[in-house]
């Protein structure tokens, strides 16, 4: 047998050392913390992960309370105060479970995803990628949540683009009332669906674009309130998307916020203060009861009030809802507790007042292009 040298001996120590902290870098469930005794060698101690599981609904229509329980849980994980002595757990995101999932509470789930990627300065881990259900990885994929998350290109290669003709476009956001961006998301799923641009018009056309325009403007403008925010906020920040189902021959758009919610900044305005004292019938502004807060979204619906009551700064809920009026279709609006649906033919009602809050606000303007 061939003596080994003490240089090729030591070569090969290093070459397994270097394979050794290559592996313990691939494995993401385990975090190593060193304790150093005296006469003791060090030792390794594993961290417990924090694994975020979705339902298998994941919808803000048919699964509302579990759906918000998740986003709950994803919040308090990352964002939990922590003692000194308490050693940060990894947190990872497992939508394997998702059996279908909405495009509206996707929405939210980016807009959790970024304010983490913003906030933390870093891209939460997926897991269990390969077993998502396909149809969910094409629809996070096409909203350009997977740039969001910490997730290698390899992975993503074999994603289709939504199948049976559903179009979802990437979502835009911004801390600022950028109404080119979302000008540039209706325009764009003007191109890509051509059978809703023959429906729209040009006045209907201009009343969607001036609608998402003016809910971003609401949502710099007066969604937070700093003092009242649970979570840290990546700046006055919204996000915007849209999709068609062609299934349905449907086409929404969506515009979400992390704010306080419309029924708690409404008693701080003067439009609030109007809509306060035309709903309860006194200027009891700063407190009402949380069975209320629908009734107020209601009541904000009904419009006849600016949202600054400066003409030269918006409009407010009449501008958002002229594109339903225009246009026909159903505006939904959750925020808070609280929720509210404005229709052409019906005006608006009222929703259910849900037990936990969303988390901010969210509108969907939702257009049945068949009766355009």
């Amino acid at each position: 047998m061939k003596k080994i040298s003490v240089e090729e001996l030591s070569k090969r120590e290093r070459l397994n050392q270097r394979r050794r902290r290559r592996y313990l870098a691939r494995r993401p469930v385990v975090k190593v913390k060193l304790r150093y005794r005296r006469g003791h060698r060090s030792t390794q101690e594993h961290v417990e992960p924090v694994y975020i599981e979705a339902p298998p609904v994941f919808s803000l229509t048919e699964n509302y309370s579990e759906s918000v329980k998740c986003l709950q849980r994803l919040k308090e994980a990352v964002f939990r105060v922590e003692l000194a002595d308490e050693e940060k757990r990894p947190i990872f995101l497992d939508l394997a479970t998702i059996e279908h999932l909405h495009p509206a509470a996707a929405v939210v789930l980016a807009a959790e995803l970024d304010r983490w990627r913003r906030v933390k300065g870093v891209r939460l881990q997926p897991r269990n990628l390969q077993q998502w259900k396909m149809e969910v990885k094409q629809l996070v994929s096409d909203m350009g949540m997977f740039d969001l998350l910490n997730v290698r290109k390899k992975h993503l290669r074999d994603i289709p683009s939504a199948r049976n003709n559903n179009v979802a476009l990437r979502f835009v956001s911004d801390d600022r009332n950028d109404r080119e961006q979302t000008d540039m998301l209706s325009e764009e799923l003007v191109r890509k669906v051509p059978v809703f641009a023959r429906k729209l018009t040009t006045r209907e056309d201009m009343a969607l674009s001036t609608a998402l325009a003016e809910a971003s403007l609401n949502s710099v403008q007066h969604a937070y309130e700093k003092d009242e925010l649970k979570y840290p906020s990546a700046g006055q920040r919204w996000w915007a998307a849209a999709v068609y189902e062609s299934n349905r021959s449907v086409v929404k758009f969506f515009v979400y916020d992390q704010g306080v919610g419309i029924p708690q900044t409404l008693p701080n305005t003067p439009v609030g203060k109007k809509i306060l004292n035309r709903l309860f019938g006194s200027e009891v502004y700063a407190r009402y009861s949380g069975s209320d807060e629908s009734k107020m979204i209601e009541a904000a619906l009904k419009g006849g009030f600016s949202s600054t009551e400066m003409g030269n700064r918006g409009k407010g809920f009449p501008q958002i809802v002229a594109a339903i009026s225009n246009a026909g279709g159903r505006l939904r609006v959750i925020s808070g507790h609280g929720s509210a649906i404005y229709s052409n033919e019906d005006g608006p009602s009222a929703g259910e007042t849900n037990e936990l809050h969303l988390g901010g606000t969210l509108l969907e303007w939702t257009f049945k292009v068949g009766e355009m």
